[in-house]
C-alpha cells in the first residue's frame, strides 16, 4: 500500500462521526435535521462529506449532539487537510503518467526540462513550460479544442511532441520585437522577401525575421522532433492579434523552406485567424499530408500551394521552365542571374518535373542547405 492509498484508506469524514454519534443517542438524519433546522437532503450531503462544516454548523451540532464548537471546527480543518493532501497526490500519479508520455532525452535536449533524476523537478518544469497548473489542462487546451489553441489534437497519436514543437514556437514568438500585425505592410514587403531568398545572405534567417517582425509576424525557427514530422505552421496568438509562422528545416534546401514559408504566409494573408495550418508538406511533390485525423481545408490548402508556388516563380516563368531544355549547371546558372531568382530555387522547381536531376549531384548542389 503506498501513501495515496494509506491516506484513503484512514481518510475520516466528520460526517462518520456524526453519524455515530446520532446511533448511540437513537436519533435518525430525518429527526437531526429537523432539531438542525436543514433539510434531510442538505445534512445527508454533511454526513457523507460533500458539504462543508461551518461555524453556524458547528454551533448547531455542538447544542443538538454535544461536543465543543471548536470540536467540530477542527475535525473539518483537519479533514479538509487530508482531502487536499489526498488530491495533490492523485494529481501528482496522473501528471507523471502524462510526464511519460513524453520523449524525456529530447526535452533535455531542447533544454525544456533539467537533466536529473527527479522526476518530480522535471514534471514541475515541463508544467511551467506549457504554463499550466496540473496536466489535465494539458488534455483541455491541446488534445481537445480550447480558447487558447485552435486545434484538436486527440486523433493524433504524436499529441506530446506536436504540442512542443507549438509551444517552443511561441516561446521563441515571445523573445521576438514585434510591431502591430498589419496586412497591407505584410503584402508589401513580399518583393523584399523575394529578393532576400535571391541574394541568400549569410545572415537571411534574421533579415527574414526582422521584415516580417516590422509588420507584427512573428517567424520562428525550430527544429523538427521525433514523431511530429511538420514542414511549418500558421497560427495567432495573443488572442488573435499576433500571426506566428513557424517552421523546421525538414527537408534541409532553401526550395523547400521557401515553399513552406510561403504556403504558411498565403494562410496569413488569405484565410481567417480562426485556422491553424499545421502541415507536413513535401515541396518535391507538392504534396500535403495531414498529420493522422486532423482535419483541414482542401480549398485553403489548395489556395495556399498555389500562392506559394507563384511566389517562388511567377506563373509565366513555370511555363518557360516546364519546356526548358537543356537543363544543366550553366543554363540553371544564366537564368537565376536572369530572373533574379536563386538558382536553388530553379533547381528545385525543375526536379520535382524531371525526377533524373535528383541524380545529378553537380546541378543538386545549387541547393542551399537549410539547418537550424
Amino acid at each position: 500500500m503506498n501513501t495515496l492509498q494509506a491516506k484513503q484508506h484512514l481518510l475520516y469524514c466528520p460526517g462518520d462521526i456524526i453519524q455515530e454519534m446520532i446511533d448511540e443517542i437513537g436519533m435518525s438524519q430525518v429527526e437531526l435535521a429537523e432539531r438542525m433546522g436543514r433539510s434531510e437532503a442538505k445534512l445527508n450531503e454533511l454526513i457523507k462529506g460533500k458539504a462543508p462544516i461551518t461555524t453556524d454548523t458547528a454551533i448547531k451540532l455542538s447544542r443538538v449532539i454535544g461536543m465543543s464548537v471548536e470540536y467540530w471546527l477542527n475535525k473539518e480543518a483537519r479533514y479538509q487537510a487530508e482531502l487536499a493532501e489526498i488530491k495533490r497526490l492523485q494529481q501528482q500519479e496522473e501528471d507523471l503518467l502524462w510526464f511519460e508520455r513524453f520523449n524525456r532525452p529530447e526535452l533535455v535536449k531542447l533544454q525544456v526540462i533539467p537533466k536529473t533524476r527527479n522526476k518530480s523537478e522535471q514534471i514541475e518544469h515541463l508544467l511551467r513550460f506549457f504554463r499550466i497548473g496540473s496536466s489535465k489542462e494539458w488534455f483541455d487546451i491541446y488534445p481537445e479544442k480550447s480558447v487558447s489553441f485552435k486545434i484538436a489534437l486527440k486523433y493524433t497519436n504524436d499529441a506530446e511532441p506536436i504540442s512542443v514543437w507549438l509551444r517552443l514556437g511561441e516561446q521563441k514568438a515571445e523573445s521576438l520585437q514585434l510591431e502591430p500585425y498589419s496586412k497591407t505592410a505584410l503584402r508589401k514587403i513580399v518583393k523584399d522577401l523575394q529578393r532576400l531568398s535571391y541574394e541568400h545572405p549569410d545572415n537571411w534567417m534574421e533579415q527574414l525575421q526582422s521584415l516580417c517582425a516590422a509588420c507584427g509576424l512573428a517567424v520562428v525557427y525550430t527544429p523538427m522532433l521525433k514523431n511530429a514530422p511538420i514542414s511549418g505552421a500558421a497560427y495567432w496568438i495573443k488572442n488573435g492579434k499576433t500571426p506566428i509562422i513557424q517552421l523546421t528545416s525538414r527537408h534541409k534546401n532553401n526550395y523547400a523552406f521557401w515553399f513552406h514559408f510561403y504556403h504558411e504566409l498565403a494562410h496569413v494573408l488569405l484565410h481567417g485567424k480562426k485556422d491553424i495550418s499545421l502541415k507536413s508538406i513535401d515541396a518535391d511533390t507538392g504534396e500535403t499530408t495531414t498529420l493522422d485525423n486532423i482535419k483541414d481545408d482542401p480549398i485553403k490548402e489548395g489556395e495556399a500551394n498555389n500562392w506559394a508556388s507563384k511566389q517562388l516563380i511567377p506563373l509565366s516563368k513555370q511555363n518557360y521552365l516546364d519546356s526548358f531544355h537543356p537543363i544543366s549547371r550553366g543554363s540553371i546558372i544564366a537564368l537565376s542571374t536572369q530572373w533574379q531568382i536563386h538558382p536553388g530555387i530553379l533547381v528545385g522547381y525543375l526536379a520535382r518535373r524531371n525526377n533524373h536531376l535528383y541524380k545529378n549531384k553537380s546541378i543538386m548542389s545549387l541547393q542551399e542547405k537549410v539547418r537550424f
